[in-house]
């Protein structure tokens, strides 16, 4: 939102509300090389590309800027969408919308929605530094009570009684579950 250039303006001074766009398993290394292992990084320079974008263009360029820059992971349409409508709601109503417990006791669990590709497990690597914590975590949010957006799309989709889209595979029946949600699901 707010970019700050120094005099002459030669140099980024400050910037605040960005995204990582591409480069999210290094970003990711480099964290847990210093926070686990304790490494020193201050000799380590990476190499990155600073795209602005005004706010009104944001939704449409940088899933734009993703998909075109990733040479290394292939980026799926799933991928594209976790930052749009419904995936934020969904995943906050996760978060406090306790799940039956898997035991059949009194036990609270709840669902985790992946939004992002290996958020889980970034999620329990960040809040359970202890293995007292993760067990925790795993009991709080079991493993087998996690779902993402293709498992929501097959399970809406079934809902709607599509089983010619459900059979298409994840990410086609992603694709259509996606054009309802921006079409049929407005109405």
């Amino acid at each position: 939102k707010n970019v700050k250039k120094s005099e002459g303006g030669n140099g980024l001074l400050t910037a605040t509300d960005f995204q990582i766009i591409n480069g999210g398993q290094t970003t990711a290394s480099l964290f847990h090389s210093r926070k686990k292992d304790k490494a020193d990084l201050g000799e380590i320079f990476v190499q990155m590309k600073l795209t602005e974008i005004h706010n009104d263009r944001v939704d449409e360029m940088v899933p734009l800027i993703s998909e075109y820059s990733n040479s290394q992971n292939r980026v799926q349409i799933a991928d594209l969408s976790a930052n749009k409508k419904p995936h934020p709601e969904i995943q906050e109503i996760s978060k406090k919308l306790p799940a039956p417990d898997p035991t059949g006791g009194s036990k609270t669990t709840y669902w985790f929605y992946e939004r992002s590709r290996g958020s889980y497990e970034e999620l329990k690597n960040l809040t359970a530094g202890t293995p007292a914590k993760k067990k925790n975590f795993e009991d709080e949010w079991p493993k087998k009570q996690k779902f993402d957006k293709l498992k929501l799309a097959k399970v809406w989709n079934t809902y709607l009684k599509w089983p010619y889209t459900v059979c298409l595979g994840g990410q086609k029946n992603f694709a259509v579950f996606n054009k309802w949600v921006y079409g049929e699901a407005e109405k």
